[in-house]
This record gives structure tokens, C-alpha cells and sequence, in this order.
């Protein structure tokens, strides 16, 4: 006798599948995980390569090396100590822990990003909506945004730009500016190129003379 699962029981299994990576077992960087509705987590101290997933949260765990990190609706949270060479998500938040190493670059459209403890990328971090916040924390590229508020805190470095992109309708988000915060212990090597309206809070005024407006005013 063939049973006929229901799809929103079906669904509801996947949805509750978690993979797990390890411990114990050492995991070749050519290989990786792959999920469309299941939550992926790998171990502490565990090599892997690819982990992605659509529908599903990812979470690597301390001391954990792995290749690329990308999901579309889940968040991905990151342990102490973890390195990767890309960190990706569309809707979903990113968390680093202390000392996260991020060999390229890391990209969000819509979730938050947060980083501390001394961690650094040493390519660009992106968002298009997401907020971004760094605490002590050195980016070798650049950091862009449109409409989301970037804070960044604690003696961070960055190398390159700050840049906040223009929206397709500036003249509609006169009331919608999102907010750039940098603490006077920052040290801003770029510039700060503003392609759209800002509010800024700036505590030191080495910031403001990088500052260049790209825009025509909305006044």
C-alpha cells in the first residue's frame, strides 16, 4: 500500500531537517552542505566547503572553516574564530562573532549585518536595506548601502569608501534618510560619498571633511 503524504505535511517535515556537520569527522574544502528547507549547522573546528541553503537558518561553529556561506530567506550566525571565503544572504540577518576572518566579501540585500571583536574582511561589505553595525572590526574594501543605517563603533578601521548609493527616487525618501554613525575613535582611510540624502552623526571632525555630496538637494 503506497501512503500519500499531504504537500503541507511534507513540507513541514523538510522544513523541520537539520543538517549536521561533524564533530569529528574532517570534511574536505572541495566538499560542502545544501538545503532547501532544513537548517544547516556545522561543528565546531569542522572544514567544509560550499554551505547553502533557501529556507533554512545556518549557523557555524567556533574554530569552523568554511568556503562560501550563502542563504536566501534563513539567517546565518557565525561562532568565534569561524573563516570563510564569502558570506552572503538575501532576507536573512549575519552575525559574526570575535575574530571572524572573511577572505572576500560580504553581501546582504535585506537582512541586518552585525560584527565584532576584532574581526575583518578584506573585501567589501554590501547592503541594499539591511542595517550594517560594526564594533572593532577592519574592512579592506569599501562599505556601500542604500537605505539602510550604518554604525560603525570601536576603533574599527576601514581602508576604503563609505559610500550610501542613490536610490531610483531620492526625491521620495525625503523624510526616509537612513543614519551613518562613526565613533571618533574610527579611522576612515576612503571617503564618505553620499549619492542620496543621509543623516549623519559624526563625532569626529576629520570625518566630515571626508564627506563628498553626490546629489542634488531635495530642498
Amino acid at each position: 500500500m503506497v501512503r500519500i503524504i499531504p504537500l503541507a505535511l511534507l513540507l513541514s517535515m523538510l522544513s523541520a531537517c537539520v543538517i549536521h556537520v561533524g564533530p569529528g569527522s574532517y570534511r574536505s574544502p572541495n566538499s560542502g552542505e545544501d538545503s532547501v528547507f532544513g537548517d544547516i549547522e556545522v561543528a565546531s573546528g569542522q572544514t567544509v566547503g560550499d554551505v547553502d541553503t533557501v529556507n533554512g537558518d545556518i549557523q557555524i561553529g567556533h574554530g569552523a572553516t568554511v568556503a562560501n556561506v550563502s542563504s536566501v530567506n534563513g539567517d546565518i550566525e557565525l561562532s568565534d574564530n569561524v573563516s570563510s571565503q564569502r558570506i552572503s544572504t538575501v532576507n536573512g540577518d549575519i552575525d559574526g562573532g570575535k575574530q571572524l576572518r572573511v577572505l572576500a566579501s560580504i553581501d546582504t540585500v535585506n537582512g541586518d549585518l552585525t560584527l565584532d571583536g576584532k574581526s575583518k574582511v578584506n573585501g567589501d561589505i554590501t547592503s541594499v536595506n539591511g542595517d550594517v553595525t560594526l564594533r572593532t572590526v577592519t574592512v579592506a574594501g569599501n562599505i556601500s548601502n542604500v537605505n539602510g543605517d550604518v554604525s560603525i563603533y570601536a576603533n574599527s578601521v576601514i581602508t576604503g569608501d563609505i559610500v550610501f548609493k542613490s536610490n531610483e527616487d531620492n526625491s521620495a525618501l525625503r523624510n526616509e534618510r537612513p543614519t551613518l554613525v562613526i565613533d571618533a575613535d574610527v579611522v576612515v582611510q576612503g571617503q564618505i560619498i553620499l549619492q542620496r540624502p543621509v543623516e549623519l552623526h559624526l563625532s569626529n571632525s576629520d570625518h566630515l571633511l571626508k564627506v563628498e555630496h553626490q546629489y542634488q538637494s531635495l530642498q
